[in-house]
């Protein structure tokens, strides 16, 4: 932000890592040799498109302090050349520079190789003028890579260490644990989720999941992963994961659950590298499902001392027991918010309402919520446009069931699931209304409110559907 001396202010500091300074910086030039950085253990894309560095979009990536060279680099070239870090209004080609100098500073930071980038007291010495730093040549970019180019998931080793750690349990005890990823105990990576990852491992002779959080040396963070997981140990429904305790000892941020789930919702309708050799969800178990998950929500949402806004109900967020009962986890961006404060924080149910709806239709069509190898990227806004069109609903039906479909329960979910992603957050239905729907209430989907037109979802969408054209311009697949 510029103030009216044109002073500029960084602020939006919602994405920050907070580090501790471990090494000192080292006046070379940023083509003689790479600087050691403190990283910081990340596994979501957190920023904004265009200005993050290629690395980011790496499984397992880490954050730098070269990841805000390149922002800042990105913000030198957007100010040498007057044009946007992103812009698809304007056609590629050449245009004028006035300032060489300030491009080339531009580029450096803005090298593939993190370690190729200058440090920022190197670009700000080489922004002042100073007559010691000699700005080296730039690279050839014949053979630069991509802006992102998505690493292929690739399976973890970890080394034989042990380190002993005190679990504070949902019992309020505390309990002693080594955890070994040696012979004595197995710890293998389960996957990417929320702000860390997932480890499959054994306590006790019980497996457990254990989260390893990122973006855990930040204090405020840390204040609140320990207050909000003390009141989800409280939480008892049997379509919730269950929590065993949880860890802040070593610097760490881990939280360990219950490992009854065998499989993720997303997983069995085969969203990824589906196999013929691994069985259909069938139907009646996909509406046991969404109703068993409905009731979950239900829970959170008005049932228990208080009231739970999820905010991350995706397929990947659900796991499902071999007897086809469904577990809801994934806690890390939930609010608990006491009956008096519901009404006065800016989260609200619909949002998880809208979640929900997302699932459904994912359950339906068996498709992804986000697919970019499609034209229309958002299975949301694809169904919308079908139900615009008035079309046949079966269309829409996973084609592996086969037809083997309950159709008036499909006419169901696909009313509800349109009803529930509403742009407008006042015409969806409240979850208690979605259970009494799902319990064979139709009656409940005419009480939900008028209808929205395709142009009024599109219009409140504008900013969704223009992130989406963007990230479509820069070739993700």
């Amino acid at each position: 932000m510029l103030d009216s001396r044109f002073n500029a202010r960084l602020g939006d500091f919602g994405l920050a890592r907070w580090l501790e300074h471990e090494f000192k910086y080292q006046n070379v030039s940023p083509s003689v040799k790479h600087y050691q950085v403190k990283a910081a253990d990340t596994t979501r894309i957190g920023g904004t498109i265009g200005y993050l560095s290629p690395e980011s979009f790496q499984k397992g990536g880490l954050a730098t302090a070269k990841s805000d060279v390149f922002s800042f680099g990105i913000v030198l070239l957007e100010i040498a050349s007057g044009r946007k870090a992103v812009d698809l209004t304007l056609p590629e080609g050449s245009y004028k520079v006035p300032d060489m100098e300030l491009l080339i500073l531009a580029l450096l930071c803005t090298l593939h190789d993190p370690g190729s980038r200058p440090n920022m007291k190197w670009v700000v010495d080489a922004l002042s003028g100073n007559t010691c730093v000699k700005i080296p040549d730039l690279p050839s970019f014949k053979s630069h890579p991509r802006y992102i180019s998505v690493s292929p998931i690739t399976s973890t080793s970890i080394t034989n260490t042990t380190t002993t750690i005190t679990i504070t349990t949902t019992t309020t005890t505390t309990t002693t644990t080594t955890v070994s990823s040696g012979s004595t105990a197995s710890t293998t990576t389960k996957a990417e989720l929320d702000f860390g990852t997932a480890y499959h491992g054994v306590i006790n002779n019980s497996e457990i999941i254990i989260k390893r959080l990122g973006m855990k040396t930040c204090p405020a963070l840390r204040g609140r992963f320990a207050n909000e997981l003390s009141n989800m140990g409280r939480l008892n429904h049997r379509n919730l994961v269950q929590l065993y305790g949880w860890c802040t000892e070593h610097g760490e941020m881990l939280i360990v659950y219950h490992c009854i789930a065998n499989r993720l919702l997303g997983q069995l309708l085969s969203h990824h590298n589906h196999r013929r050799s691994q069985p259909v969800l069938q139907w009646g178990h996909r509406y046991t499902i969404l109703k068993s998950l409905a009731g979950a929500v239900q829970y959170l949402d008005n049932e228990w001392e208080e009231q739970v806004i999820h905010r991350n109900i995706t397929s990947s967020a659900i796991g499902v027991e071999p007897d086809m009962n469904p577990r809801l986890g994934s806690f890390a961006l939930a609010e608990f918010l006491t009956r008096n404060e519901k009404d006065h924080h800016e989260a609200t149910t619909m949002a998880d309402v809208y979640s929900f709806g997302v699932v459904v239709l994912e359950v339906v069509t068996g498709q992804m919520a986000v697919d970019f190898r499609n034209a229309d990227v958002l299975l949301v806004r694809r169904v919308h446009e079908f139900e615009s069109q008035e079309k046949d609903y079966k269309q829409l039906v996973d084609p592996r069931l086969d037809g083997e479909y309950d159709h008036e329960e499909l006419v169901r979910l696909v009313k509800l699931g349109v009803a529930c992603t509403w742009s407008n957050p006042m015409l969806r239905p409240t979850m208690r209304q979605v259970v009494s729907i799902l319990d064979g209430r139709d009656k409940c989907l005419m009480e939900v409110g008028q209808k929205e037109n395709i142009e009024e979802w599109k219009e409140r969408n504008a900013l969704a559907l223009s992130l989406v054209r963007r990230v479509q311009a820069l070739g993700i697949q």
